[in-house]
């Protein structure tokens, strides 16, 4: 006959108690097999203050690299992995290869409740919870805080400007949560890869079926007595659900959970000897910690930095069970203060374990700041309007005026022994890395221009100029630059352009070359008549009052420029090539020493007409040749001698004492 009522309970409890006296001396057997029993003199000890946190994680992370410490993951944890990326779990994982390879389990009960919230999906669950509160929060409050912004409130400078700013908080929000939403894209991926982990470091042997028969009489002693941990677990009601044919199913309330967790660490500990059991833990009630009575201090932020120790009876039960000497519980943000005194980078990992505090609600001066920032987008906005409708990459800004002052002093500020403009290194270091790029010059904007200011400018084309003699990349892009000219604003034009013809005509000392720079001149050359160019050519006309020799042709000449050709009048050399004379220097000489100036060499077997002399003499001698014409009347071809040939450029000058050469 069954018993029933009250005896039934006393039956199950009878039951209960005899599968633990079996239970504990089946142990006790085994346990003359263990190496070492637990401390029998171990003593309650209650902790009076809280531990600095600088003190706690230096202690922690000289512990956890000692070979007696062993580190135990709770499922709270390895499910906080899975929110993290992949970057940030790999920093994890080698610091835990560093500080303690080899001493890391992950408890039976904590795989199998990771299982469970697994292929419920709960993080998923839990995160579509969260939006949908939120976004629930953001729809009722919208109407009414907007009702409420009908005057300015809290030194808003007006009403539409208050409730503009409300739309972006609001928008800001919603944005956010977007963001979150997209996450769940990245789950399976994510538990993959911490399921895989937790699987290489599942705990080995232990008697957790074993406890089943007992764990609920077990646990009713213990929590009657508020013996942690997990008796805040205690009124945990059963999760019901239903199956495939829509009946209920009761599938568990995990009440016992934390208790078989925690046996499991106190038999491994003591079979492995283990001196410093550490958990992972996000866990932070009082059945694992202590109950927050402790004093806290704060570091110089006032910020809260002690650590609250565990619960003294779990410590007093590691030593009595297993002779563990310090028990220490690590939640993520703990431990990531552990892991910044390791060698290795764990900045993405600190960045998720330690999120920032709400910030305050932003002041006066922000909102201030915030609504003349975005004034000054709209007004760049039209700008770049405006400046698309004018056919130019941007705007000038205001700041920048190409004077003649300005521009004299811009050239002035570009000498080889002056200092660098302000932010001009900045610029060139990052157009140098974007000279490969088919467009490097889109790096100029208004921005930069403003920021730059004239002399920046003019240093900036000045040295790309220079630089690019030898260098073919820095060559196509000067050439670039002088070619798109025209497709910048009036006054940024005007100092690129100065910029560029100071590379031609002067030195570094702002002394007129008698020798120009050929390299981009003829598309310099070919804009001496635009608005650009009127403050540049007129810096190079001053330099060369001073000068005691001129080139051939300075920016300021009168156009048009004449050559005037001339051939022997002999019958038995018919359009022999004598001389060509140009601002009365004569180009040819009889005999060229040098073979690359022959005109032999230079024109080979083409018929010598007088365009394509022009065309060499113009580029040779850097002449402007839209303005080079012969003078009288040109022969549609010459005949020369073998040994005839040009002048050296660095032989042609204009002495202003008189001389002739």
């Amino acid at each position: 006959m069954r018993p029933g009522g009250d005896d039934l309970k006393v039956h199950k409890k009878v039951t209960a108690f005899r599968n633990l006296l079996r239970r504990t001396v089946t142990n006790s057997r085994r346990t003359t097999e263990v190496p070492r029993q637990g401390n029998r003199d171990a003593s309650l000890r209650l902790p009076i203050d809280s531990e600095d946190i600088t003190a706690f994680t230096a202690r922690v992370d000289l512990a956890l690299r000692a070979p007696g410490s062993y580190v135990y993951i709770d499922t709270s944890f390895l499910m906080w992995l899975i929110k993290i990326s992949p970057a940030s779990r790999a920093e994890f994982y080698g610091w835990l290869e560093g500080a303690c390879a080899d001493r890391v389990a992950v408890p039976t009960w904590s795989l199998h409740e990771l299982y469970r919230h697994h292929v419920e999906g709960r993080i998923t669950i839990d995160l579509d919870e969260h939006i949908k509160k939120l976004t629930k929060v953001i729809g009722e409050s919208f109407p009414t805080m907007w009702t409420l912004f009908d005057e300015p409130l809290n030194g808003a400078s007006s009403v539409s400007l208050q409730r503009e700013q409300a739309k972006d908080a609001l928008r800001a929000v919603r944005t956010l949560t977007d963001r979150t939403t997209a996450w769940k894209a990245s789950y399976e991926r994510n538990a993959r890869e911490v399921i895989e982990f937790a699987n290489a470091r599942a705990m080995k042997g232990g008697e957790i079926f074993d406890r089943f028969s007992s764990i609920e009489t077990l646990a009713d002693a213990r929590f009657t007595g508020r013996v942690p941990p997990g008796f805040q677990d205690k009124r945990k009601k059963e999760t019901e659900t239903d199956d495939h044919d829509g009946n209920d199913v009761v599938i568990g309330s995990n009440r016992w959970g934390d208790l078989v967790f925690w046996q499991e660490i106190l038999e491994h500990a003591r079979a492995h000897r283990v001196r410093t059991v550490a958990i992972l833990t996000k866990d932070v009630k009082n059945d694992w910690r202590m109950a927050g009575k402790l004093p806290v201090r704060g570091d110089n932020e006032g910020k809260a930095s002690g650590v609250q120790p565990p619960h003294p009876m779990l410590s007093f039960e590691a030593a009595r069970t297993a002779d563990a000497r310090e028990l220490v519980l690590l939640d993520q943000a703990r431990l990531a203060e552990v892991m910044k005194r390791g060698p290795g980078d764990v900045a993405g990992f600190v960045a998720a374990a330690q999120p920032p505090s709400l910030p305050p609600p932003k002041t006066d001066a922000e909102l201030r700041n915030e609504a003349r920032e975005r004034q000054e987008r709209e007004l760049e906005r039209i700008a770049e309007g405006a400046a698309r409708a004018t056919s130019v990459r941007f705007l000038d800004p205001s700041s920048l005026t190409a004077s003649d002052a300005v521009v004299q002093r811009a050239l002035y500020d570009t000498r080889d022994d002056a200092a660098s403009p302000r932010g001009l290194e900045e610029f060139e270091s990052n157009f140098g890395k974007a000279l490969a790029s088919q467009d490097a010059l889109g790096l100029i904007t208004s921005g930069v221009a403003g920021s730059l200011g004239g002399a920046g400018l003019v240093g900036f084309a000045r040295r790309l100029l220079i630089s690019a003699n030898g260098d073919t990349q820095r060559a196509a892009v000067a050439a670039d630059l002088a070619a798109a000219l025209s497709s910048f604003p009036k006054e940024t034009a005007t100092f690129l352009f100065m910029g560029l013809l100071a590379g031609t005509y002067l030195d570094g000392k702002n002394k007129l070359l008698c020798t120009p720079n050929g390299l981009v001149a003829q598309k310099l050359l070919v804009m001496l008549d635009q608005p650009i160019a009127r403050a540049p050519i007129e810096q190079i006309r001053k330099k060369a009052l001073s000068a005691p020799r001129l080139p051939l042709f300075i920016p300021s000449d009168p156009l048009p420029i004449f050559a005037e050709i001339k051939i022997d009048t002999e019958l038995d050399r018919n359009r022999a090539l004598r001389a060509i004379w140009i601002n009365d220097h004569n180009l040819i000489i009889d005999v060229q020493a040098d073979p690359k100036l022959r005109i032999a060499r230079r024109f080979g077997s083409a018929q010598l007409t007088a365009e394509l002399l022009l065309d060499h003499l113009a580029d040779l001698y850097v002449l402007p040749r839209r303005q080079l014409g012969p003078a009288g009347t040109a022969m549609d071809g010459y005949t020369y001698d073998e040994h005839i040939g040009l002048r050296a450029p660095t032989d042609v000058w204009r002495d202003v004492t008189g001389e002739k050469k």
